[in-house]
């Protein structure tokens, strides 16, 4: 894929080049630019499927019903004598 996008923009640019001055060649050099993009794109895809970047979760908030939080020493509650 990267190869053939990379083709693709050499052959568009080498036609850009040669009809300079004429209308063609805009057209040739727009298009060798988009598959140069594409082709940048298509690279930066395939390195972050390779190594993917790395996630640190430093806290899950998930809560199904209630919800305890414990920041410290914990509340001792004594039951009144009966």
């Amino acid at each position: 894929m990267v190869a053939s996008l990379n083709a693709l923009y050499t052959e568009l640019a080498r036609r850009a080049s040669l009809n300079m001055g004429e209308y063609l060649a805009a057209t040739y050099l727009r298009l060798a630019m988009k598959a140069q993009s594409q082709c940048r794109s298509t690279i930066e895809a395939l390195a972050e499927m390779k190594n993917p970047p790395v996630v640190f979760a430093r806290q899950a908030n998930i809560s199904n019903g209630p919800q305890q939080v414990s920041n410290g020493t914990p509340i001792v509650r004594q039951r009144p004598n009966s």
